[in-house]
This record gives C-alpha cells, structure tokens and sequence, in this order.
C-alpha cells in the first residue's frame, strides 16, 4: 500500500509538473504569435527618395524628400524666370535667356532680345515649354508710350539658340505638348473669350482653332479630348477638330480642379460637390456633397480621392473619397497659416507638402514644410526654411526616376 501511495504521489506530481509546462508552453507561443502580428500589422512610414524643389524670383531651394535637409540654395537676381530641362538650366531674365550647365553652371550660349525706343520685353513672363531639341516660346512687347502689347510666339533651337519660327501671335498665348501635338490657348481679351488651337510644331501655323465665348482657365489633355472647366457653371470636352464631345452643368459659377483618373473626370465645383463624369460621354458616375465651396488642393492616388479646403481660420482638413462610388472615406485636420496664401500645397503620390508662413505677411521670411503621408494622415517630417512666400512661382517634387 506504501509503495501504491507513492507511485500515486510521483504521477501526480509529474502531472502537475507536464500541466504546469504545456500552460508556459502554450503562454510563450500565444505571445509569439501576437508579438508577429503587431510586428507586421505596423506599416513603417518611409518617405521616397528624391527632391522636393521651391522656387520663388529671387531664390531656389531643393531640399530631400525623405527628410526635409536642404540640400542645395540658390539665388537670383530680380525678374528671373528659372526652367530647368534635361540637366541644363534656363534662366528667361527681361530681355535675354541664358543656358547654363546644371551641374556646374557654365553657360552655353545667351540669346538676347534687344530693346528698342519705346518698347519693353518681358522674357520674364514669358510662357514655355520645351520639346525634344526645341523651346517653344510666348512673350510679350510693351509699347511704353501707348502701353498697347504685341504678342508673339517662337520656336527655338535648344542647341543653338537659333530662331526656327517666330510668330505674331495677337494675343496672350499658353503653349502645351501633348503626345506630341503642339497645343495653344489664347485669352484675346482678358477675361474672355478663350482660344484653343492646334498648331504645327514646324512652322507655327494653325490648324484647327476654335473659340469658347467664356473664360476657361483648368483644363486637361487626354487621348484625343480637352476636358475643361469654365468660369461658367459648365465642364465641357472637345475632340481632335475641337468639336464638343460632351459638356455638363454644375449648380454653381467657376468649377474646377479637375482631373483624369482611369476612365472618370473628377473635378471639385463651387456648389460644393465633388463630381466623377465619364470622360468620353460626361455621363455623371456620382457626386458627393462636401461642406465648403472653395478647394485648395485636388488630388488623386490610386482608389482615392484627396480634397483639401479650408474649415478654420487656421485650419485645413483633408476630405479622403472613395474614386469607385464617392462615398466620403475619412477627413484629417492639420494646421495651416491664417490665410490660403500663405499656404502651399503641393501633392505626390501618397504624399502632400504643406509649406506655410506663420502670418499672412508673404514677405516673411521664414516659413515651415510639412511632408504627411495621406493614407495614414501621420506627418513624415516638418523643417524650418529661411523662404519668402511673396512670387512663389513652384513647388515641384521628383523621386528621381
């Protein structure tokens, strides 16, 4: 009976002993698990590489994109205009344009446009737009003494500097390239109305034109259409002979921001709708109702939509919208300048740059960029720029590809 009782005893201990181990056992592989789940449920924000470049008449700054640090500061001298393309730089000042050597800053050639008596050049202002080997060109010439402008619009040889066409073109002149069509819009009055035209790249000449008797300022090229959005209440698109494909109304004057993503045209309007059309037939997808009437930024990326207004006195709150069906996904506040000019925003894929000045002073010279990451609304990084707001010209950001 001894013997029994303590062989019992043993098992029992023993049993306790396997209970006690397989609960640790068990403890250690439950906090295995949930300590791998956290590990890779948490996506770590990493900023791309590359350049976030601002641009005012007087300085250049190019700082990383993946941390704020300045890399590179330059300075101009007043009234010049800075293009940079295929590792030259452009600098368009009153009366000349000069290309210089990116990497070093040697200059290879300087073409000048001298003044005569009683006129004045505005190279400055100039608006352009390079193709390949060649810069096509728009620029005005004041008559100082009747203040009545002349026109004109030119193609020039990128590696001479030689004049290939010069036109008079009548009036204030945008020129675009796209898939490899020279496009220009025209405002002969001001306000309006507004000119598109084909033209061709070897001579100048136009080839299609027509007149809108409103004025349009956004719009946007795709395929064979121009998707535009007048000061009127209506978005329209025109075709390859500029005939109307479509046209849409909204409920309010003035719609714009707009864009193409996938087979939908997206624009925000002063109604307080965010629209999707389909951009071949502008038959409406959805709209969606928001709270205020003016946007400060539109942007999309991949299934999302990212609209950003103004909600505060120094507030500014990012709307995130579902691209499928509309529907109004998330909003995240953060703060901005006590004005929306002296906040700037400048969008790239899953990132927005926030650059503000402290007041509504744009001649302050100091002010404060925020890189946030939109899908998760976190902030990346934030850096304090020695940069005036006052004839900000660009923000520009490259991942370097």
């Amino acid at each position: 009976m001894k013997i029994t009782k303590n062989i019992n005893s043993s098992l029992i201990a023993l049993i306790q002993l396997l209970v006690v181990a397989l609960l640790f056992a068990s403890c250690n592989k439950d906090d295995e698990t949930e300590s791998t789940y956290e590990v890779e449920g948490v996506e770590e924000l990493t900023a791309p590489n590359g350049l976030i470049t601002l641009t005012t008449r007087k300085k250049q700054l190019k700082i990383g994109l993946n941390d704020g640090r300045i890399l590179e500061e330059t300075l101009f001298a007043d009234d010049v205009k800075i293009q940079e393309n295929q590792g030259n730089l452009y600098e368009f000042n009153t009366n000349t344009i000069v290309k210089k050597a990116a990497n070093n800053g040697a200059v290879v050639w300087e073409k000048s446009y001298p003044e005569e008596i009683g006129k004045s050049i505005r190279m400055h202002r100039a608006n352009t737009v390079f193709s390949q080997n060649t810069l096509f060109i728009s620029y005005q010439e004041l008559d100082t003494n009747t203040y009545e402008s002349r026109y004109f619009m030119e193609a020039l040889d990128l590696e001479s500097s030689s004049t290939i066409w010069r036109l008079n073109v009548g009036a204030n002149t945008y020129p675009y390239l796209y898939q490899n069509r020279l496009i220009t819009v025209q405002y002969p009055n001001g306000n309006a109305p507004t000119v598109f035209q084909y033209r061709n790249k070897f001579l100048g000449d136009v080839e299609v034109e027509r007149t809108i008797p409103e004025r349009v300022d956004d719009y946007t090229f795709d395929g064979d259409l121009i998707i535009a959005n007048s000061w009127n209440d209506r978005v329209f698109a025109l075709d390859r002979g500029l005939n109307t494909v479509w046209s849409f109304s909204t409920g309010a004057e003035n719609p714009g921001d707009g864009l193409v993503f996938e087979d939908q045209y997206l624009f925000f309007s002063r109604d307080r709708h965010v629209y999707s059309l389909n951009k071949n037939t502008g038959v409406l997808n959805w709209e969606t109702a928001v709270s205020e009437r003016l946007s400060l930024g539109f942007h999309t990326n991949e299934k999302d939509l990212y609209l950003a207004q103004q909600t505060g006195t120094q507030t500014l709150t990012l709307l995130k919208i579902n691209t499928e069906n509309g529907e109004l996904e998330s909003s995240f506040d953060t703060p901005m300048s006590d004005d929306t000019y002296t906040t700037k925003l400048a969008f790239f894929k899953e990132y927005l740059l926030v650059a503000m000045a402290p007041s509504s002073d744009e001649n302050n010279p100091q002010i404060e960029a925020r890189l946030l990451h939109l899908p998760s609304a976190e902030e990346i990084w934030s850096a304090d720029l020695i940069f005036k707001m006052a004839h900000y010209q660009a923000t520009t950001i490259s991942n370097g590809e």
